[in-house]
């Protein structure tokens, strides 16, 4: 029974979670497109058969749908949801008709569009981290070594209490958080470590070990581990204004982007394992976790999600924006749109990747 409520929780969780991000997102393609004279035709939460749904004074359809794996927004003159443009229905289209249309907008507007549902994550996880900090303050320990663990990697290569780490392969490290995210992207390979010792600075290359643990929710995982521990006596708590707090959360946002491109291209190179690559029954899992330890850490989770789902869908992947952009990108260089017979094979094949990536990743769900 309590398995049950787990994965009930779990569900509860993630779905919650996804709709609001996805509405978010999908809400920033909206109102720029309506702000740009484009009219909606839906909006819609989830995918597949509509549940219920209502027309509003501007003729849009908002609908909760089904499969609440995602959304979109049809815009007028497009044929699907992915936004590919209705050619013969456009042909076919009154001034009136195209003066509203998608397809028939400048350049630019249909880039804004495009680009504002990513950019509507970053801004809802700007927000929320920048309200936890300046609410509840930042978590802040100096990244200075008070002891040393067992077979430590650090103490081997050199390294002795008290040294105050401020590098880390050439980036600055403030807090002892940022030197664990720092080492949690290593691979293996030789990581550059710059110390502070009594006002003398002291370059020292450390191998991090593989170790097995657990993360915070029990689930085990294996990390790049250097061996120390922070001093004990110098964790605090920075509190923060506004416009620091945003500032703080502005910084946190860019290493969780650094972090995350660094781990994508170490699966491509293959030095990084693709099993690590979670997909939705990974993510709802997690979130049924941070759901357990209250209301601000699902909030923080939702951060960390809509962070990432901004940028995924800034890839350059037919289907998804960042796909779209680029075949702008393409009309603006070359000073003509890419051919209708290449966009649909792009599509073609951005359906099969992301379907492909999408098995994978919950075949490795269903595996760990």
């Amino acid at each position: 029974m309590d398995g049950l409520l787990d994965i009930a929780q779990a569900a509860f969780a993630f779905i919650l979670v996804l709709s609001i991000l996805v509405f978010i997102h999908e809400w920033g393609h909206y109102i720029t497109a309506r702000l740009c004279g484009v009219r909606v035709v839906v909006f819609s939460i989830g995918f597949g058969p509509e549940i219920f749904g209502w027309n509003d004074k501007h003729g849009t359809r908002w609908k909760i749908s089904y499969v609440p794996l995602g959304g979109y927004v049809k815009f007028f003159g497009d044929m699907t949801a992915a936004s590919t443009p209705d050619t013969k229905a456009g042909q076919e289209m009154t001034e009136s008709e195209k003066s509203v249309a998608f397809q028939f907008k400048k350049l630019w507007q249909k880039s804004a569009i495009v680009f504002a549902g990513p950019l509507a994550n970053f801004i809802l996880a700007l927000a929320i981290l920048a309200g936890l900090f300046f609410l509840n303050g930042q978590n802040y320990t100096p990244a200075i070594v008070g002891s040393f663990s067992e077979n430590s990697a650090a103490q081997k290569a050199g390294m002795e209490i008290d040294d105050h780490i401020i590098q880390v392969d050439g980036r600055d490290v403030e807090r002892y958080d940022d030197l664990i995210g720092a080492i949690s992207m290593n691979v293996g390979d030789e990581i550059e470590f710059v110390v502070d010792r009594g006002g003398q600075l002291l370059t020292i290359n450390i191998v991090p070990n593989k170790v097995p643990t657990t993360d915070r929710f029990g689930n085990e995982i294996t990390r790049p581990l250097i061996g120390i521990l922070g001093k004990k006596g110098t964790f605090k708590i920075k509190e923060h204004g506004v416009f620091s707090a945003v500032g703080a959360a502005t910084v946190e946002i860019q290493e969780i982007i650094n972090r995350s491109l660094r781990g994508i291209s170490q699966m491509i190179t293959g030095k990084r394992s693709v099993k690590e690559m979670s997909g939705p029954i990974g993510i709802g899992k997690y979130a049924g976790q941070f759901f357990e330890h209250g209301i601000a850490s699902l909030i923080f989770f939702a951060a960390m999600v809509s962070i990432n789902l901004g940028l995924i869908n800034l890839f350059p992947i037919p289907l998804l924006d960042g796909g779209h952009l680029f075949f702008y990108a393409y009309e603006a260089i070359f000073r003509r749109p890419m051919s209708e017979k290449a966009q649909e094979y792009g599509f073609r094949v951005g359906l099969l990747l992301l379907s492909g990536l999408m098995i994978f990743a919950t075949v490795n769900d269903l595996t760990k």
